[in-house]
C-alpha cells in the first residue's frame, strides 16, 4: 500500500490552548508563526491557572465542599492557596487511625491545634469524630472554649471515651449565644449536665444526645434559657433515676423522638408536634399533647422466647398511648406494635375501643402476612381510620414465631381466612388514593393482600410494590415481574414494581 506523504506544516485540525482555539500540524506542533506565535504564548500563560484568579468568596465556597484535611492541603499548591482554607466556615475532623498523617493520637492532637490556630474568620460548624484518652481531656475542652468564641452554629461531637470516669461537657458550651444545632454522641461515658442557672443557648433549636449521661432536670434547665428549642432527639441515654419527667409549659418543643432510653418516663408538652419513640419497656406516659399531627411508635420485643408473654403485659400500655394520638396526621406502627394490638384484641375478645382517628391522611404499619392476629388488628385498626388517603405495609419477614402464641394465632399459607374481614375495612378506606407494599417478594400471603387492596379500595388510584432487596436481584426480579402480570386483578388502578435498585 502506499502512503502519500504530508507536510509537516500543512494545517491538520484544531487544539485548545486555555479558551483559543489554535491550528495544529501532523505533528501535533502549532500552525502559528510570528507575532501569533507571541500572542498564543501570552494567551497561555495567562489561562495556565484560571481556577487561582477567581475570587476568595468563589474559592472559599469551593473549598468548604471538600473534606476538611484534602481543604487544608490545598496550602502546598501555591502562594495564593497558602491561607485559603483558612477562611472557610465549616470544619470536619475525624481521627482515622489508617492515616499515614495522623496515626496516633498525638499527631492528631498537633493537627487540630495547628488547624484551629492559623484559622481566620468564624466558625459556623464544627464536627469532631474521635476516641480519646484521659490524657487528651484537657484539649477537648480548650478546643470547645475556642469554638464558643468562634461564632460556632453546628457542633457535631462524636466523642468515645476511653476512661472509667465520664467526660464533663464543659459549662463554657452553656454560656454559648451562637450556638443553634447541638449533637453529641457518646459510648455512656459523656455527661450531659446543664447547670440550672446558665445565660447562653438562647439561640439553640435542635438538640441530639446520643449515648450520654443525662441529668433528670436538663429540661427543667433547657426551659430557662433555651426558648428557641424545637428538636430534642434522645438515643440510648442514661438518665440517674427510674422515673423520669419530661414536663415543661414554657419550652415551646415541637419535635420529640425517644430511642431506647428509660423505663418509665411522664411527657407533659403541650407545645409538641411531632413525637416518635422506640422502646422495649413501654414505659411511656404521653399526659398531655394535643397539638401533635406526627406520631411514631416501634415496640421492640427482645426475647424472641416470651414474645406472646411480651405484648400481652405491654398491650394496655400501647392502647394508653395509642389512645393519645389521636388528632395525628401522620402516624407510624413498626415493629412489634401490630403484635402488641392484637394481644389486645385477643385478650379482651374484640371489646377494644380506639379513638376515631379523623385527621389521620397517612398511615405506616409493619406486619406480618402470614400470622393471622396481625392481619385482624390491622384490619380492625383500619376502621378507626375514615380519612385515611395514603398506606405505607411493610412486610416483616422475621420468624419470631414461638409456641406459646399458638393459643390465639395460627400462621396462613395465603389471605382465605380473613378475606371477609379485610374486605370489609379495605372498603371503610373510602378515601385511600395511593398504598405501597414494602419488602415484596410476591409470595401468595402477599399476592392475595395487594388483589384485595385493589378490589376493595374504592378510590386507589396508585399501589408500589417495593420489592425486598435482601431477596430479589437480576433475574429473580424479572421472574417476579412476569408472575405478578399473570396473576394481579383486574383492576383500574396504576400498579408499579420498583426494583431494590430504584429506591432513593
Amino acid at each position: 500500500m502506499r502512503v502519500s506523504h504530508i507536510a509537516a506544516e500543512e494545517p491538520l485540525g484544531l487544539c485548545c490552548v486555555g479558551f483559543a482555539v489554535l491550528p495544529v500540524t501532523m505533528d501535533g506542533s502549532s500552525a502559528t508563526h510570528g507575532p501569533d506565535r507571541r500572542k498564543v504564548r501570552v494567551i497561555n500563560e495567562q489561562c495556565r491557572d484560571r481556577i487561582s484568579c477567581l475570587p476568595d468568596v468563589i474559592l472559599n465556597s469551593i473549598l468548604a465542599l471538600l473534606p476538611s484535611k484534602e481543604a487544608v492541603r490545598t496550602c502546598i499548591l501555591s502562594t495564593r492557596w497558602r491561607f485559603l482554607w483558612t477562611s472557610i466556615p465549616n470544619l470536619d475532623l475525624e481521627w482515622n487511625p489508617r492515616d499515614s498523617e495522623c496515626k496516633n493520637e498525638g499527631t492528631f492532637i498537633q493537627w487540630i491545634d495547628r488547624v484551629l490556630r492559623i484559622h481566620q474568620g468564624p466558625i459556623h460548624k464544627f464536627r469532631l469524630s474521635w476516641p480519646f484518652q484521659i490524657s487528651c481531656r484537657s484539649y477537648v475542652d480548650q478546643w470547645i472554649l475556642y469554638l464558643t468564641g468562634a461564632g460556632i452554629k453546628k457542633l457535631d461531637l462524636n466523642l468515645h471515651w476511653k476512661c472509667e470516669a465520664p467526660y464533663q461537657i464543659p459549662y463554657c458550651l452553656f454560656e454559648c449565644e451562637s450556638l443553634k444545632v447541638v449533637r453529641f454522641h457518646s459510648n455512656h461515658q459523656c455527661t450531659f449536665n446543664p447547670p440550672l442557672k446558665f445565660e447562653g443557648l438562647s439561640s439553640l433549636e435542635t438538640l441530639s444526645l446520643i449515648g450520654v449521661l443525662i441529668s433528670s432536670d436538663f429540661i427543667q434547665s433547657l426551659e430557662s434559657n433555651c426558648g428557641h428549642l424545637r428538636s430534642l432527639f434522645i438515643s440510648n441515654c442514661h438518665f440517674p433515676n427510674v422515673i423520669v419527667s419530661l414536663s415543661s409549659k414554657g419550652l415551646q418543643l415541637e419535635r420529640l423522638t425517644l430511642n431506647n432510653c428509660l423505663d418509665f418516663i411522664l411527657i407533659d408538652i403541650p407545645s409538641l408536634k411531632s413525637f416518635k419513640a422506640t422502646t422495649n419497656k413501654l414505659g411511656l406516659t404521653l399526659l398531655s399533647a394535643p397539638n401533635l399531627v406526627d406520631g411514631s411508635l416501634s415496640v421492640v420485643l427482645l426475647d424472641d422466647d416470651k414474645f406472646h408473654e411480651a405484648a400481652v403485659s405491654y398491650s394496655h400500655l400501647f392502647l394508653e398511648i395509642l389512645s393519645k394520638l389521636f388528632r395525628v396526621e401522620t402516624l407510624c406502627l413498626l415493629r412489634h406494635s401490630i403484635l402488641c394490638l392484637a394481644a389486645l384484641i385477643f385478650y379482651e375478645d374484640g371489646e377494644v375501643h380506639l379513638p376515631r382517628y379523623r385527621n389521620l391522611k397517612k398511615l405506616e404499619v409493619e406486619m406480618r402476612l402470614k400470622v393471622l392476629s396481625e392481619i385482624e388488628a390491622t384490619a380492625f385498626f383500619f376502621k378507626s381510620c375514615p380519612s385515611l388517603e395514603e398506606l405505607i405495609v411493610t412486610i416483616n419477614h422475621q420468624s419470631y414465631y414461638s409456641e406459646a402464641e399458638e393459643g390465639y394465632d395460627q400462621r396462613l399459607d395465603g389471605m382465605g381466612h380473613t378475606t371477609m374481614f379485610f374486605e370489609e375495612s379495605v372498603r371503610s378506606l373510602v378515601h385511600l388514593k395511593k398504598a405501597s407494599i414494602r419488602n415484596f417478594t410476591g409470595k401468595k400471603a402477599e399476592m392475595d393482600f395487594m388483589k384485595l387492596l385493589l378490589c376493595n379500595a374504592q378510590s386507589l388510584k396508585e399501589l408500589f410494590l417495593i420489592l425486598d432487596k435482601r431477596l430479589y436481584q437480576g433475574k429473580e426480579i424479572e421472574q417476579t415481574k412476569k408472575t405478578f402480570l399473570v396473576e394481579r386483578a383486574p383492576s383500574e388502578v396504576k400498579v408499579v414494581l420498583i426494583s431494590p435498585n430504584m429506591q432513593k
